[in-house]
């Protein structure tokens, strides 16, 4: 049973009518998919273009609807998405994106990704009003692209703007009025800036609540605005929030409350990480870890701290902040802990499954004076079943602080620590010294006897997800 269907066609075939003409001929005019529910229509390059003239057929984009919708009756979902071919910038495209309108027209949910903005050029926006995914890049500062994401702001419920080079994420905010568009149906935003696109201006918006029913919002990107634009009005529906930080983005968090525990009721995923630009300047005493695990909510599960060293300001927050014992997912690369401060934080995490982190340098007396040497007895003695519910843990391998010895040494301390684990993670390109380490620590008496718990150190993760189409 078809509940999908895929369709990839190369721009000229459109515009030639070769593929409308293929389409009402056997066998393809008997071919009907009641089941399929959705249709992805894969704009692709062309590579026979000198070849085929332009169909002067007025009513083609009419005949293209018909055919797609007699060959799939009951679809409701369409995702059209545009291949990158700047090669082909031209009415091959155009007469592409003219049949879309017909295609989208009363369906639930109509994608429409046109890989970079450049390919606005050929979009008419006003025949585009019912978009519910829009997605697209490079220069966000095209009327063009402004006027196609205004006359679908009622309808969108996802949003990205993915390797932004120029523009400002503020000017899609005015509407043309010069009051403020609102989007009150969008669930998903995703801003990601080119490193080497222009930093945008940080500008102040209105009081109004521009996305009420945000689930979903990634700002891989300096913060563009210096009040809480995107916060207003989403106090019960904001669950997953990943965002880059620098010194002003946090005075703009704190001074606003967005992480206030009237604010972020639902908040179930929160990653930080440095600015591309200055995000590394933050002062680490004003990170405000409480205020950020404040936000935290009562089903949370993941914090990800990514790129600051929180290891002080973490510590001390997980006495002030009950909340942090929900948690199930912890990552803070960035954060070099030594092993007694990584007890100190399980000890405050009992229901963590997965875990990222990065060790200290050496391994010196962590523990009450205890000798490198007494360690993994004195840990196992003491420490054993710190974490009960943790199966995973990520370490990241710094050449810098750490020696492959050593860090080899480290995570069979963790597995003495956490016997529970299942999946230790390792650099590949360490790998072997890695696991010719293990092997020799494994034959001296104190991991001798947690021989068989070492095992999971010599799993190897699949390099490519099994993947069936």
């Amino acid at each position: 049973m078809v509940k999908k269907m895929r369709i990839v066609v190369e721009y000229c075939m459109i515009r030639s009518g070769l593929l409308l003409e293929r389409l009402n001929s056997a066998p393809y005019s008997e071919l009907v998919y009641p089941s399929a529910v959705t249709l992805q229509l894969v704009f692709s390059d062309c590579h026979e273009c000198e070849c085929i003239d332009k169909c002067e057929d007025e009513g083609m984009a009419e005949k293209y609807a018909e055919a797609f919708k007699r060959m799939l009756p009951n679809v409701q979902n369409v995702l059209v998405e545009s291949k990158p071919n700047f090669n082909v910038l031209d009415d091959r495209v155009g007469s592409a994106y003219e049949i879309l309108p017909g295609i989208f027209d009363r369906v639930q949910s109509s994608m429409f990704s046109m890989f970079d903005s450049g390919f606005i050029e050929f979009v008419e926006p006003d025949a585009f009003n019912t978009l519910t995914h829009l997605a697209f890049g490079g220069d966000i500062d095209d009327d063009r692209i402004i006027s196609l994401v205004h006359a679908n702001a009622s309808t969108l419920q996802i949003l990205e703007m993915m390797h932004i080079l120029n523009g400002d994420v503020a000017e899609l905010l005015q509407s043309s009025d010069g009051g403020e568009q609102v989007f009150p149906a969008l669930k998903k935003l995703h801003l990601r800036r080119q490193p080497e696109g222009q930093t945008p201006r940080r500008v102040e918006r209105t009081e109004a609540a521009v996305f009420p029913s945000l689930k979903w919002l990634c700002i891989d990107m300096e913060y563009p605005f210096v009040d809480d634009t995107f916060f207003r009005g989403n106090t019960e529906t904001l669950e997953y929030l990943e965002m880059q930080i620098d010194q002003q983005c946090l005075d703009v968090l704190a001074d606003t409350g967005v992480f206030s525990d009237e604010r972020r009721q639902k908040l179930e995923h929160l990653l930080l990480h440095p600015a591309q630009s200055n995000g590394a300047d933050v002062v680490l005493s004003q990170l405000r870890i409480p205020m950020f695990l404040g936000g935290i909510s009562q089903k949370s599960y993941r914090l990800c701290i990514d790129g600051f060293d929180v290891r002080e300001e973490l510590i001390v927050s997980l006495n002030q902040v009950p909340s942090v014992k929900n948690l199930r997912v912890v990552n803070m690369f960035g954060t070099k802990l030594t092993l007694s401060e990584i007890v100190t934080i399980l000890n405050h995490l009992p229901l963590v499954s997965e875990l990222g982190l990065q060790h200290a340098a050496g391994l010196g007396t962590e523990f009450d004076g205890i000798s490198a040497e007494d360690l993994p007895l004195y840990v196992q003695d003491k420490f054993s079943h710190v974490a009960p519910h943790l199966w995973s843990l990520n370490q990241k391998y710094d050449e810098e602080q750490l020696s492959v010895e050593t860090f080899a040494i480290r995570a069979m301390l963790m597995i003495t620590l956490c016997p529970n684990l299942t999946r230790v993670i390792a650099p590949k390109s360490i790998r072997a010294e890695y696991h010719e380490v293990i092997k020799k620590e494994m034959a001296k008496p104190h991991f001798r006897e947690n021989a068989d718990q070492m095992d999971v150190l010599f799993r190897v993760e699949p390099t490519k997800p099994l993947r069936i189409v």
